[in-house]
């Protein structure tokens, strides 16, 4: 009975341990706006404009992979830079863990802005009647 309870103990403990990992994401973004003082963003991502926060641990990396010096402070953060953010939850909220430059940046759109998403290739248009 007790190697029976040990082992429901252990599975349960895996599930949530697994559970927690899979709170983590990769999303290719559009810069907008950093506020490196309030440890916030305004990022265009997935057709949206979002506010989101920035972790106090915050990895910003270039295009190969190395640590840029200065953080969310770094003159690359500009805005229209095209970057892919690691997005982690932080208790109840979700906040940029990783902000590594050199997204997969689309022409702009009518507004001027830079667009990030599918490209039509292979989208019909509509029949006109």
């Amino acid at each position: 009975m007790l190697c029976q309870l040990a082992g429901t103990a252990a599975v349960i403990f895996a599930v949530l341990l697994v559970a927690e990992a899979v709170v983590a994401f990769d999303v290719q973004a559009v810069i907008r706006k950093t506020d490196a003082n309030k440890r916030s963003a305004i990022v265009f991502a997935n057709g949206k404009e979002r506010t989101t926060s920035i972790s106090s641990e915050v990895r910003v990396l270039d295009k190969t992979g190395k640590n840029i010096s200065g953080g969310p402070t770094a003159k690359e953060l500009k805005e229209g830079a095209a970057v892919i953010l690691s997005v982690e939850r932080a208790g109840n909220t979700m906040q940029i863990g990783s902000i590594r430059l050199g997204g997969n940046v689309n022409s702009p759109n009518t507004t001027g802005r830079t667009s990030i998403g599918r490209s039509s290739v292979g989208f019909t248009p509509p029949h006109r009647v």
